[in-house]
């Protein structure tokens, strides 16, 4: 009798371990898991922000996009992709919103003509600077600077 009892108290106390080894194992899982998803954005967000830092500063510079995937280990499509995913726009997109903020910055200071921004922010021509202008703010510099004046 004490030995069938013994035994049984034996597979009893074996199967509570098993129960407790495998919520112990799923706990550690869920663990990881989410450390994982808590890693994986910010690691991200912290490439971004440098990667806006980069495309915000010295607009006259030509920036080669692949170069700047490159550089943070990614292909173009994918480093493209977290940066729309953060930022809601291209990078691309970004760096050209960021100019015309500048222009309208600098067109709001007065102290440089259209043509003078237009070289200072790396366009070929004024004529494309103005084009790219009036895509992103809806006017044209010029009219800019006139509703800047009149008002």
């Amino acid at each position: 009798h004490v030995y069938l009892l013994a035994e049984k108290i034996n597979e009893c106390h074996e199967m509570q371990l098993t129960i407790m080894l495998l919520e112990l194992s799923s706990f550690a899982f869920d663990l990881l898991r989410k450390s994982k998803e808590i890693k994986t954005p910010s690691l991200h967000q912290k490439m971004i922000q440098e990667a806006c830092f980069i495309l915000n500063k010295n607009f006259q510079e030509h920036l080669y996009l692949p170069e700047m995937a490159e550089s943070f280990h990614l292909s173009y499509e994918r480093f493209r992709k977290i940066f729309k995913e953060i930022m809601g726009v291209a990078p691309g997109d970004y760096r050209i919103r960021g100019r015309i903020q500048h222009a309208q910055n600098l067109l709001a200071d007065r102290n440089y003509n259209v043509n003078e921004i237009a070289n200072q922010l790396g366009y070929p021509d004024v004529f494309t600077f103005s084009k790219q202008f009036k895509k992103i703010v809806g006017c044209s510099p010029e009219k800019f600077i006139k509703r800047l004046t009149d008002g």
